[in-house]
């Protein structure tokens, strides 16, 4: 059976920080490892649509689609939740991308069942 164990570090400040909030961002050690890596990041982008100002849209205004903000996306990460480029110099990718799911559907989707916390 595969597993992904969520982890949580109360010993690092800022603590998956660097992902915002916005991204309700998990780590978890997965077991076996999916593509070469131990630890993923799974986060859930779920905002309402929103107005930006200052596109290059023509009119200077433009409306972000929903699906470009609700989004689950799975990313690299290191056993301290910090991010992992998988191809060198092109940048953060995801190694997975879905329409909206939770995050325990996501690792479903990638065949490993989601565990809680575990703590150093």
């Amino acid at each position: 059976m595969s597993t992904a164990t969520r982890v949580i570090r109360d010993d690092i400040p800022n603590f998956m920080g660097n992902w915002g909030p916005e991204f309700q961002p998990r780590l978890y050690r997965l077991d076996p490892a999916l593509d070469g890596y131990e630890y993923v990041a799974v986060l859930v982008l779920d905002l309402p649509e929103i107005e930006i100002e200052g596109t290059n849209l023509g009119s200077g205004r433009g409306v972000v689609t929903q699906s470009a903000l609700e989004k689950t996306e799975i990313f690299a990460a290191d056993e301290t939740g910090g991010s992992i480029e998988i191809i060198p110099g092109f940048g953060l990718l995801p190694l997975r991308r879905y329409p909206l799911l939770s995050h325990e559907q996501a690792l479903a989707d990638i065949g490993y069942d989601a565990v809680e916390s575990e703590e150093p």
